[in-house]
This record gives structure tokens, sequence and C-alpha cells, in this order.
């Protein structure tokens, strides 16, 4: 009974810790040169396309995505309240979105490359994996990181607030904000330009 006790409060204050808020610090200043800017205001124009309707035009960002990748995204205000700024990766696949609103960020993962996945209709998908967390302060500089651990990890200010597994390449990303139709919500920023790194590779010619 004491060890089924300690045992219960022990996933007690695990359960707490899972919960807890995570408190941003401050951004820092990018060293980075600017890829691309993005501007999104939630009465501007629709986007194209009859899947869409009414839908706020996204933003499609060029070139692809390598295989492991860091990018980020520097924001120039905070994402307003009742809006949601969602960053979608897709592959021949499955893809990932990590969405942002003003107290939540939430990373998921879906599959779309089979029918046996169900859900009817003529583009089939399931969702295989949905972690979020809530946090407080200024949320300035998202980054999405894809290592060689088949893992993915957000990060808001510089601080790791997810980390989940990934099995699956990613090729491109997008962006689509979301918010009232009938108000006057805004946001800008930009994708960060990635610098080049140097990487050594030594071989040892006496070994096969």
């Amino acid at each position: 009974m004491v060890r089924a006790g300690v045992t219960a409060m022990m996933l007690g204050v695990a359960g707490l810790r899972a919960q807890q808020v995570a408190v941003l610090p401050e951004a820092k200043s990018a060293t980075q040169g600017v890829a691309e800017r993005f501007e999104f205001a939630s009465d501007g124009p629709m986007g194209p396309g009859w899947t869409r309707p009414d839908a706020i035009a996204r933003v499609y960002f060029k070139g692809e995505l390598p295989a492991l990748f860091t990018r980020t995204l520097q924001l120039d205000g905070e994402v307003p309240e009742r809006s949601r700024l969602s960053w979608i990766f897709t592959g021949p696949h499955a893809g990932m979105t990590v969405e942002l609103t003003s107290s939540k960020v939430r990373l998921t993962e879906r599959f779309y490359d089979s029918t046996a996945l169900g859900g009817g209709g003529n583009y089939p998908d399931k969702t295989v994996r949905e972690v979020e967390q809530q946090y407080v302060g200024h949320a300035r500089e998202l980054t999405v990181v894809v290592d060689a651990h088949l893992a993915v990890t957000v990060l808001l200010n510089g601080e790791r607030v997810l980390v989940a597994p990934l099995l699956f390449d990613l090729t491109r990303q997008q962006l689509m904000f979301s918010g009232p139709r009938n108000e006057h919500l805004t946001l800008a920023g930009a994708l960060l330009a990635e610098t080049t790194q140097d990487a050594t590779i030594a071989v040892d010619a006496t070994k096969v």
C-alpha cells in the first residue's frame, strides 16, 4: 500500500511537471540574414483553389528541404489572440505542422500515402502524433530542427519546448495564417537564411 501510494504520488508529480507552462526568455537579435519575408492579414485576400473557398492566401517558401535541417521564423510581433500561425511541412508520404498561437505551440504528424489510413474520400490521412505546450512570454522566434536522431525539436526564442520522434522525410514548407475574417489581425515576419557550416571527414586508410 505504501509503495502504491508513493508510485501514485510520483506519477502525479510527473503529470504536474508535464502540464507546466513554459516561460519564454526574451528573443535575441538574429545574426542570420533574411531568406523570405511574409505578411498576413485576417481580412486579406483569399487563397486560390475551390478546396479553400474563404481561407487566407498561404505563403509557399521556395526550394526543397534537405534531409536534416534547421529553419527559423522571426516574427515582427506576437501572434494576435484568436489567430493561429501554421508552419506546414510536407513530404512524399507524410507531413507535420507546427501551430503557434498567443499562448500555445502544437506539433502534429500525419500520414497521407495510403487509402488504408481510412477517413474516406480521395485524400485519406491519419494523425499519428500530437503534442503541445502552453507558454507565457513574447514568442518572436520559432525554430524547427530535424536531426539525425530521427527526431524533431521545436524551439521558441531559443528555448526547447517540444521534442517528438520523426520517421519520415520532408521536402517542402508553407505558412498558413488563420483568424476571424471580419477583423483586421495582422502578422508579419521572415524566414531566416541558413548559414553554411564546415564539416570534416577523417578517413583511416588502414581500415576497410
